[in-house]
Order: C-alpha cells, then sequence, then structure tokens
C-alpha cells in the first residue's frame, strides 16, 4: 500500500425508534461529511459521539477506522474497524477494511521494533523487516472472509496477494493479484506486484505482458508512468535495451519526475555507451532523486565519473 481507500456517503439510516440512535446518526452524518473533507480529528470526535449514544452504530465504527488509518495509525484503525465487524459481521467491507488494518499495523510495529534496536529512524529501516516472519495470520482470515462474502473486493485479492507476496507463497500471490486486477482492472497497483513477483521468478516475459496490459487500461499519468516502469524492467531483465528505454521514456512522458524511471533509462543508455544522454539522466538523479536512496545516487555518480573519463 498503499493506504486503504474509503468512499463513505452521508449516512441515512432510517427507521431507528428511539432519540439515542436518532442523535446518533445525526453525529454520524457530522462524522462523515468531516471525514470526506480530510478533517479526521473532527470525523473520529463525532463518531465517538455517535458510538457513545448507541454502541451498534457500525457506520460510525467503520469511518473512525478510515479516519484513522488515513492517519497511519493502524493499530486505532483495527480497534475500530473490529467493532464495526462486531456490529455487523455480514459486511465485507468491514472485514476487508480490518484485514488491510492488521496487516499494516504488523509491519508497523515490525519497523518500529528494528528502527528502536538498531537506533534509527523507522523509514531507514523498513526495507529491512522480514515480512516472512511476521503474523499475517489475522489479516488472512479477515480478508478470506471479505472474499466469502463478495468475491469482487479487489483490494482484498490484493493484499491477499501481498501478504502471500511477503511470506513466499508465490502460486498464491499470482492467483490473488490475478483476481485483484479481473476484478478492477483500472488499479495500478496489482498490476505492479504481481509484474514484480514474475520477474522475482525470473519470467521477464509474464512480467512484460502483465505490465503492458495495465498500461491499456490505467488512467492516471502518475500511476500509468509507474506501470511503464515496470515494463522497462522487464525489458531491462532480458537486456533488451532499447525495448527498456523506449518503456522509460513513456513513463517520463506520463511523470516526468518519476526518478526512478530517469534512474533506469541512465543506466539503460550508459550499457549502449551513450554517455551523454545517460549523464543527463543520472546527474537528474543524482541532484534530486529522495536522500533516502543513497544507494542508487552512489551508483548514478559512479556511472557519471565512468562516463567523464570516457570521455576525456
Amino acid at each position: 500500500m498503499k493506504h486503504v481507500m474509503l468512499v463513505v456517503a452521508l449516512a441515512v439510516l432510517a427507521g431507528c425508534p428511539d432519540q439515542a440512535k436518532n442523535d446518533s446518526i445525526a453525529h454520524l452524518n457530522k462524522c462523515v461529511e468531516a471525514h470526506s473533507r480530510k478533517q479526521y480529528d473532527t470525523a473520529i470526535n463525532e463518531c465517538e459521539q455517535a458510538t457513545n449514544l448507541w454502541k451498534g452504530n457500525h457506520m460510525a465504527w467503520y469511518t473512525i477506522g478510515g479516519s484513522e488509518f488515513a492517519r497511519n495509525n493502524f493499530k486505532e484503525a483495527a480497534d475500530a474497524f473490529e467493532k464495526a465487524v462486531g456490529a455487523k459481521d455480514s459486511e465485507p467491507m468491514y472485514h476487508q477494511a480490518l484485514g488491510i488494518a492488521l496487516y499494516n499495523r504488523e509491519i508497523k510495529k515490525a519497523v518500529e521494533d528494528l528502527a528502536k534496536a538498531k537506533n534509527k529512524q523507522p523509514e531507514e529501516v523498513a526495507d529491512d523487516v522480514n515480512k516472512g516472519v511476521l503474523n499475517f495470520e489475522p489479516a488472512i482470515q479477515q480478508l478470506q472472509t471479505a472474499i466469502k462474502q463478495n468475491n469482487q473486493l479487489w483490494n482484498a485479492h490484493y493484499f491477499l496477494g501481498r501478504i502471500y507476496r511477503d511470506t513466499d507463497h508465490p502460486t498464491e500471490a499470482a492467483t490473488e493479484l490475478t483476481q485483484a486486477i479481473l476484478q478492477n482492472p483500472f488499479e495500478q497497483s496489482p498490476y505492479i506486484a504481481l509484474s514484480e513477483l514474475y520477474l522475482q521468478w525470473d519470467y521477464p516475459d509474464q512480467a512484460i505482458q502483465v505490465a503492458t496490459i495495465g498500461t491499456k487500461y490505467i488512467p492516471g499519468k502518475a500511476e500509468l508512468s509507474n506501470v511503464w516502469f515496470d515494463v522497462g524492467l522487464g525489458y531491462e531483465h532480458k537486456k533488451q535495451e532499447d525495448q527498456a528505454i523506449d518503456a522509460f521514456n513513456k513513463a517520463l512522458e506520463a511523470k516526468p519526475d518519476n526518478y526512478p524511471a530517469k534512474f533506469q533509462r541512465g543506466q539503460a543508455l550508459f550499457k549502449k555507451n551513450d554517455c551523454t544522454g545517460a549523464r543527463k539522466d543520472l546527474d537528474a538523479y543524482a541532484k534530486s532523486a529522495p536522500s533516502k536512496n543513497q544507494l542508487l545516487k552512489q551508483q548514478a555518480n559512479k556511472m557519471i565519473m565512468e562516463c567523464t573519463a570516457k570521455q576525456l
């Protein structure tokens, strides 16, 4: 993830027989409106008042969870989604949201624990966490329940695919990610995850095929750029530099500040001994890419120095 996407309409729960429930619904409506405006503190406050008046107001618990999730408070989000499930177990969206929150909660805790042990910031160790040893079983159970109730929930399939990929179950991961694409072909994440999974398996042709299909459906330019980037990675894996450069060109046409694509295109041009083009991309990457990418910046600077030496 990426974040849980919640589309919450103004709640209209008719037929409540007592004043407490009616007042609860009034607070819920204010909560949902605040959530839609990303006023999460207000949303949580209003929905907490709604649940105080009526513990069974599952929509209020769900919206609290969504507001907490939007702020990366995954533990609090999971607690709220769990209450929504408890109030209405038959709603698959609640199980999906709970499963995704539990998945993110487990990873966030592992990152924070590792950062504390190494005396570093969480963002410095996020890539070092071994997800294969984390306990994703509670998340799996909720996501499977969501799919059992509604098989069309692409996000549940997608996160199951991510969990299976993280825990080294590639066949199950490919199955779930394929289902995510079939249920919603307009989202970039399943294409990218499945394409990268095929590259891990050393199946570049399948990776290219999946990502290329994605380029025909993804509507947003930034998202389209990411999928073209994966097409380029597939061709680079096959050492087909010309096709890789063409794909990276398209990624950068869609999003000029796609710095990973700029690095990969520069590297591909370097391999073709096009030092003029390579230096332009690699220099832009070294100067402008996020500071956390120090290793790639070092590689970019090394290629720039080699190009400089060749041109002397």
